[in-house]
């Protein structure tokens, strides 16, 4: 199998982990609410609006007590937003056959998925209690597309040093 052909699992590999932005990136439950939020909110600072739109469907009394964006900024991550960058840039990158663009491809999904552990949220110290983080499918669908995309560009890079020897 040639370089061409190892492209297109790795690039696959990034459109899937882009994708998984979009997904249930975590799901916070505090006594009887149950709130999810997408890695694309975390990244862009928008998960007071997400907040605001899950409150209005689940509370009887809709989202009164918050304003929509009064969250904003408050937990914008911005290792997910590097993230979602650098798996950007190393889906076009990934498109040509040299061997630098490769490893930088390579080393790009790497990246995203560092940025992407690095960027699990904690709990405050002394809400450990009353609050609960678990992470979704979002979260595990970025890390394993950045893993799979920079191992099938690395597969992709020792295919074409095999073909010029």
């Amino acid at each position: 199998m040639n370089s061409d052909n190892k492209k297109i699992p790795a690039l696959i590999c990034y459109v899937v982990a882009l994708a998984c932005f979009f997904l249930p990136f975590m799901q916070i439950s505090c006594q009887e609410m149950n709130l999810e939020v997408s890695g694309y909110a975390m990244a862009t600072g928008t998960v007071g609006d997400s907040i605001a739109k899950d409150l209005g469907k689940n509370s009887p009394m809709g989202s009164m007590g918050m304003p929509p964006g009064g969250q904003q900024g408050d937990m914008q991550s911005i290792e997910l937003l590097l993230a979602m960058v650098a798996l950007g840039i190393g889906f076009f990158i990934g498109l040509n056959a040299s061997s630098g663009t490769i490893k930088t491809a390579a080393g790009l999904g790497a990246v995203a998925a560092i940025l992407t552990l690095v960027s699990i949220p904690k709990v405050k110290p002394g809400m450990e209690g009353m609050i609960e983080v678990s992470l979704r499918i979002g979260f595990y669908g970025i890390l394993v597309g950045s893993l799979a995309g920079c191992v099938l560009h690395w597969m992709r890079l020792k295919a074409i040093d095999k073909e010029t020897s």
